[in-house]
C-alpha cells in the first residue's frame, strides 16, 4: 500500500484520472474513494479532497451515462434486455427510479449508470438526481476510510456515523416509498 501511496502523492491526477473513468468501466469505486481520503487529504486539505471528488465522479456519471444513452444504446439494450421489453416509463417514475437505485446500496455504479440510461432518463433529471445523492456517498467513503487508514480515530468515528444516519435515512424514505416505479 505504501509504494501506491507515494506514487499517488507524487501523481494525484492519476487517481482523479482513475475516479472519472474506472468505476465507469465496472471497477469497484469504494476503493477508489477510500484512496482519495487516504492520499490527497494532506496534500489539499479534506474540502478541496472532496470538491476534486465530486469533480471526477460527475465526469464518471456524465460521460458513463451519455454512452449507455447514447451510442451504446441499442448495443447495451440487446445484450443487458435480449428478448424482454422494458416498460413504458414516465419522468416522474424514471426519477423515482434513479432515486431507488441512487440510494440502494449494492448495485454497482457501472451498472446504476447503464440502467438509468437504457431506462431513457433524461440528462438533466438524471445529473440532478445522481451528482447529489452519489455526493453524499463520496463523502462518507472519504472522510470514513481516509480517517481509518490515517488512525483518525475522531473522524473515524464522526464518518461512521454519517454513514449510519445516511442509511437509516435512506431505509424510511424507501419505506416510504415502495409504489411501483415502472
Amino acid at each position: 500500500m505504501s509504494s501506491v501511496k507515494s506514487f499517488l502523492e507524487l501523481n494525484p491526477w492519476a487517481l482523479v484520472l482513475s475516479l472519472a473513468t474506472l468505476p465507469g468501466l465496472g471497477f469497484p469505486i469504494s476503493p477508489l474513494l477510500v484512496l482519495f481520503g487516504v492520499v490527497l487529504p494532506p496534500l489539499y486539505g479534506m474540502p478541496s479532497t472532496l470538491a476534486l471528488a465530486y469533480i471526477a465522479q460527475g465526469l464518471c456519471t456524465t460521460w458513463s451515462y451519455a454512452l449507455a444513452r447514447g451510442p451504446m444504446h441499442s448495443l447495451l439494450k440487446k445484450y443487458i434486455l435480449r428478448a424482454r421489453s422494458l416498460p413504458e416509463m414516465t419522468e416522474n417514475n424514471t426519477i423515482r427510479l434513479g432515486l431507488f437505485l441512487r440510494l440502494t446500496p449494492g448495485i454497482p455504479y457501472a451498472l446504476q449508470n447503464i440502467i438509468l440510461g437504457i431506462m431513457g432518463m433524461r440528462m438533466r433529471p438524471y445529473l440532478v438526481v445522481s451528482i447529489p445523492l452519489t455526493s453524499l456517498w463520496t463523502t462518507s467513503f472519504i472522510i470514513t476510510g481516509g480517517a481509518i487508514f490515517e488512525g483518525q480515530f475522531g473522524w473515524a468515528l464522526g464518518g461512521i456515523v454519517f454513514i449510519i444516519t445516511l442509511m437509516l435515512a435512506i431505509h424510511i424514505w424507501r419505506r416510504k416509498n415502495t409504489e411501483y416505479v415502472g
